[in-house]
């Protein structure tokens, strides 16, 4: 009866032409499957195929078929045939996505599967959730060191802001899902270096490795970014942040030197002082405030301001620092002759 059923079906193919023709066929492919009978069914499908090369139905059940049989040479082609014969972005990126998948899972080759991962990438420039899901797809088919090293290696022809992204979405993925805090802050301090404008880059380095007390990693990275930032003012915000690391790590001598430092490119009473100051007296280390307020001084404009800070100069050199040679210095400028000295003016 199966056979006659199938002789039946295929006179029918015989008589018609066009959609009508194909329709049948894919009837005949359906008689097959309920038969079990995986070779003839892929027959049908190919004649499908043949008639229409982007018969949806017919690319959706031969990929079905190839890779339940492990045909990974059928299977790719069928693949590309639907990724040639697809307009849509989205579909494109899905067939992109499943012949990575075929090609390690069925084929066991993990480098052709990233290539079309690749490839993927590329066709999703401006869109952030498929350049997400190419990520993901990384460590689905390898281990966390494996799919990190691809993303470095795809990163490298990719646009500075994506390539700073995906780094950040493998930082997060290494600590949240693989639970591997040292590749995590690797990649983030690595993802920092080479995309500087990256701010998120650099505070996962800094959460990272404040979390894991990694000072060799946070200095050395500080002290990278500020040597090739360009202009004071981001070499003064940097040493500012590894001032602010190193204060929460009780590192007070290290902070307070690049709190100088952040002061020094920029002499104002803003929060590059603020920090010096406090640090200063926790550390007990007041020459570097005392040389601050004797600098702010002289370059305050309002009089009264200039008193107050050369005050607070002659106050820390005396007192604090038992320094009367230093303290003698804002004490003549307060008091010396001469119209210059700011209580001539008051």
């Amino acid at each position: 009866d199966a056979d006659l059923t199938t002789l039946a079906l295929e006179r029918v193919v015989s008589m018609l032409h066009g959609p009508a023709q194909v329709e049948s066929l894919a009837g005949v492919a359906a008689h097959h499957f309920q038969r079990g009978d995986r070779v003839a069914e892929v027959r049908a499908w190919l004649r499908v195929l043949a008639l229409e090369s982007g018969h949806p139905e017919a690319l959706d059940e031969l990929t079905r078929l190839f890779a339940e049989c492990g045909d990974i040479g059928r299977l790719l082609v069928v693949l590309s045939i639907g990724l040639e014969a697809s307009t849509d972005p989205g579909a494109r990126r899905q067939h992109l996505l499943d012949m990575a998948s075929a090609t390690a899972s069925v084929g066991g080759d993990r480098e052709r599967a990233a290539q079309y991962i690749a490839a993927l990438l590329a066709e999703s420039i401006e869109d952030s959730l498929w350049l997400r899901r190419g990520v993901a797809a990384l460590f689905m088919l390898g281990d966390a060191s494996w799919a990190t090293e691809q993303a470095r290696q795809l990163c490298e022809a990719l646009p500075a802001d994506v390539a700073a992204a995906i780094y950040l979405w493998c930082g997060q993925r290494a600590e949240h899902v693989t639970k591997d805090s040292a590749l995590a802050l690797e990649l983030a301090a690595e993802g920092a270096r080479r995309f500087p404008a990256s701010g998120e880059l650099l505070l996962m380095a800094e959460r990272l490795s404040l979390a894991t007390r990694d000072r060799a990693t946070a200095v050395a990275l500080y002290t990278d970014l500020i040597e090739d930032a360009i202009g004071d003012h981001g070499k003064r915000a940097l040493a500012y942040r590894a001032g602010r690391w190193l204060e929460r790590t009780g590192s007070y001598d290290e902070a307070l030197a690049h709190y100088t430092h952040a002061f020094e490119l920029a002499k104002t009473t803003g929060v590059a002082f603020k920090a010096l100051e406090r640090v200063a007296r926790a550390s007990k280390k007041l020459a570097p405030l005392a040389q601050a307020q004797e600098t702010l001084a002289e370059l305050a404009v309002d009089d009264r301001v200039r008193l107050g800070l050369l005050r607070d100069a002659a106050r820390t050199s005396l007192v604090d620092l038992d320094d009367p040679a230093r303290g003698f210095r804002p004490c003549r400028r307060i008091f010396g002759p001469g119209p210059s000295r700011p209580l001539a003016r008051l």
